[in-house]
Formats: structure tokens, sequence, C-alpha cells
């Protein structure tokens, strides 16, 4: 994706936005927040705008949204471009249908020194995603399996997930 100055400086704060957004804050809260964040960083935000957090807060909404429609799909449903957002990192349309690559960001449930431990961890599909949401899951489940061996924890299950368009 391509950002403007004013978007970038703005991106510093994308963990604060997708917070603000998924709480579903407002406009002004956002903003609060966002400057609340800047401040206790000793910046001061010039030079952006609301045309500038829009654009932000829009492609988080976007994320937001497409992981709702995911987490309330149907066992067994066919993954469909509502359950899909837009990764930060996304190349254009053109590029993604040359060759599709997604993200998908899931709750993976380890054991930790004998504690239940919930952390967020990515896999990559390129060229298709699993047909349906069942089909998903299962994958990432073996992904998950397998990178609780790499991290030398002990895999309990996967839980929320999210598909990002790249």
């Amino acid at each position: 994706m391509d950002f403007t100055e004013s978007q970038r400086k703005l991106l510093t704060y994308w963990g604060t936005i997708v917070s603000a957004v998924n709480q579903r804050v407002s406009t002004a809260e956002l903003w609060n927040m966002v400057r609340d964040v800047a401040t206790r960083e000793g910046v001061e935000l010039k030079g952006v705008g609301a045309i500038d957090m829009g654009r932000l807060r829009s492609i988080a909404a976007g994320q937001r949204t497409a992981a709702e429609n995911l987490g309330a799909a149907r066992p067994g449903q066919v993954i469909t471009g509502q359950m899909i957002g837009t990764d930060l990192s996304a190349r254009s349309s053109q590029l993604q249908a040359m060759a599709p690559s997604w993200i998908v960001r899931f709750e993976h449930d380890v054991i930790v020194s004998g504690e239940l431990t919930t952390v967020w961890r990515s896999s990559t599909f390129d060229g298709s995603l699993p047909p349906t949401i069942d089909d998903l899951r299962s994958a990432i489940e073996a992904d998950a399996e397998a990178m609780a061996e790499d991290y030398d924890v002990s895999h309990a299950g996967i839980g929320r997930l999210q598909i990002s368009a790249v």
C-alpha cells in the first residue's frame, strides 16, 4: 500500500488505531488516544489530518469487519471476500490477482511453564487459501503444532483467525 508522509507518521500509532477501532470509539476519542500516546513519547503530531486518519481507520475497520465475518462463519462454509481484510503491506490489486498471497493471523493457545497462554502468530498462504473454514482451521492447526515445537512450548489449540490479503 502506498501511504502519504502524513499517514506514515500516523502508522507509528497503528496498534493504538487498531485498538480504538476494535473498541468502536468515536473519531474524537481515536484522535485523543493517538495524541495521548504521542505526547507520552514526546512527539508532536504536526501535518496530519482527518483524511490521513480516516484512511488508516478505514483499513483497520475493514480488518475488524472481515475478522468478525470469518468468526461468524459456519463450519464447512466457503471462505469469501467478506472474510478477508487488507494488510498494511498489501500490494496493488493487480499484483495480488497475478500472485495471490494471504497472511492468516491466529490466536495460538500454548502451555508455557504449566500456564495456558494465548499469543498471536501468523501463517502465509501463497497461490490459494484453503477453500472452506474447516480446511483453513485444519491448515492453521497443523502450522500451530509445528510452531509450538519450534518455540519449545506445548500446543493447546487455536482461537480466532484473521485473513489479510498482501
